[in-house]
């Protein structure tokens, strides 16, 4: 679906698709290769994450038009995607745990958020841990 906002953002917003473009190649020069560890902490990155966040709202929000909203349609489900993962790790966790949550950086800034805003956990940063 969101393959096919894009595709279609080409012809009916195409200012929005190229800078979509530009955002994601701006995106990819910052997430630089290297070892395991240097990727860990890039992935984890609190300015990089949100600026990956940022691409959902303000590119992927804005796909479409009445009635076909396919931008804001493939949120809703990225949303719930990561509230079931908050869940199940809220729903998981006993008070004495310590949780290594390993996900995707893309998810990062969402679980932050709901972890965060719950009041039920507290959050410490994985450069802590890395040595």
């Amino acid at each position: 679906m969101l393959e096919r906002g894009f595709e279609e953002a080409e012809i009916n917003q195409p200012e929005l698709a190229k800078e979509a473009e530009e955002h994601t190649e701006q995106l990819r020069k910052m997430y630089k290769p290297g070892t395991v560890l240097e990727m860990i902490r890039s992935h984890n990155d609190e300015e990089l994450n949100a600026f990956d966040h940022q691409y959902y709202i303000r590119y992927r929000a804005r796909l479409g038009d009445y009635p076909d909203y396919i931008g804001p349609f493939w949120l809703r489900w990225w949303y719930r995607r990561n509230l079931i993962i908050f869940s199940n790790i809220a729903r998981l966790a006993t008070e004495d745990d310590r949780i290594l949550v390993i996900y995707g950086s893309g998810h990062n800034y969402l679980l932050k958020q709901f972890i965060h805003e719950s009041g039920l956990f507290e959050v410490e940063h994985i450069d802590k841990y890395l040595e």
